[in-house]
C-alpha cells in the first residue's frame, strides 16, 4: 500500500523530531510558593500550620511522581509535627517519607532523611520512636533484598568542591549539600522545590 495523497514517503534513517520538554505543571509551580510559606511558618513557630502545608505539597509532588521531592517534604512535615508535639502525626509523615523515597529508588537519601528525623525525635526526648524509625527503614530495605549497612555506606556523598547558599532563594528551604542533587561542580537543585542553586 503506497503513501496517501499529499503525504511524503518516510525516509529511512530519519529520526523523529525531538519534542521540547513539557513546561512545569502549574500546580507544582504554585506549590513552590506554598513551600516558601511553610518554611516561613516554621521560622515563626507555627509548626502545625507548617506541617499541614508541607504534607499537602508532598502529596502533590508524589502524585506527579517527584518521589525524591515528596519524601523530602514529608520529612519536613514530620519534623514540624515533632516540634508541634504531635508524635502520632510525625510518625505517619515519617513513614510516608520512607515509603515515597523507596518507591522512587532513592535509598541513600532515605537513610539521610531518616537520620535527620531521628535527630529531631531525640532532641525532643523520643528515643524509642527514633529507634523504631530506623527499624522500619531496615525492614523496608530488607523486603527489597538490601542491607541497611550497605545503603548507609553509600549515603555519604563526596564533599562538594563549592559551597552552596544556606537557603534556597525560591522556597526558603534550608540547603544541605548532602541532600541536594548536584548538576555539576557549581550548581545543584533544591531538595524541596527543584530550583537551581548556584554555588557561592
Amino acid at each position: 500500500m503506497g503513501p496517501r495523497p499529499g503525504m511524503r514517503p518516510a525516509r529511512r534513517g530519519m529520526r523523529r523530531p525531538v519534542r521540547p520538554p513539557l513546561p512545569p505543571h502549574p500546580d507544582l509551580a504554585a506549590a513552590r510558593e506554598d513551600v516558601a510559606s511553610a518554611h516561613q511558618l516554621m521560622a515563626a513557630g507555627e509548626y502545625g500550620a507548617a506541617c499541614d502545608l508541607f504534607s499537602r505539597v508532598a502529596a502533590l509532588a508524589a502524585g506527579h511522581q517527584h518521589f525524591r521531592r515528596a519524601g523530602q517534604l514529608y520529612a519536613q512535615a514530620a519534623q514540624a509535627a515533632i516540634k508541634d508535639g504531635n508524635l502520632a502525626l510525625a510518625t505517619s509523615h515519617a513513614d510516608r517519607a520512607i515509603a515515597t523515597l523507596i518507591q522512587g529508588g532513592n535509598f541513600p537519601h532515605a537513610v539521610r532523611v531518616v537520620k535527620r528525623i531521628q535527630s529531631e525525635l531525640r532532641a525532643h526526648g523520643h528515643e524509642a520512636e527514633a529507634k523504631s524509625l530506623r527499624a522500619k527503614l531496615e525492614a523496608r530495605l530488607d523486603e527489597l533484598g538490601l542491607a541497611l549497612s550497605d545503603v548507609e555506606a553509600s549515603a555519604t556523598p563526596p564533599a562538594p568542591q563549592r559551597e552552596l547558599p544556606a537557603e534556597c532563594h525560591a522556597c526558603l528551604g534550608p540547603v544541605r549539600s548532602d541532600e541536594v542533587e548536584w548538576i555539576d561542580d557549581s550548581s545543584a537543585t533544591c531538595a524541596y522545590c527543584g530550583s537551581t542553586l548556584q554555588a557561592i
